[in-house]
């Protein structure tokens, strides 16, 4: 037995976010960007900085680092 995905509600969820956050005209469309990649770059420095001794943190940073570049290039769709 599969383990249903989400990553459909996912995507449709982060498109909602981006677009709702872009129509803001307090935000607009380039900060809107820039703050749906915040948690990708947050998560690319910790891997690159914290030491090796800390797992539960390199584990968290690569974790959150992948399900955004998933979100954003399309991979958790099916």
């Amino acid at each position: 037995m599969d383990v249903p995905s989400y990553g459909c509600c996912r995507a449709v969820l982060t498109i909602w976010f981006g677009v709702t956050l872009a129509s803001c005209r307090s935000v607009g469309r380039g900060y809107a960007a820039m703050l749906m990649f915040v948690p990708a770059l947050l998560g690319s420095l910790l891997v690159n900085t914290l030491p090796s001794q800390n797992k539960v943190g390199l584990l968290f940073s690569y974790w959150i680092t992948s399900e955004v570049s998933k979100m954003h290039s399309g991979v958790g769709l099916i």
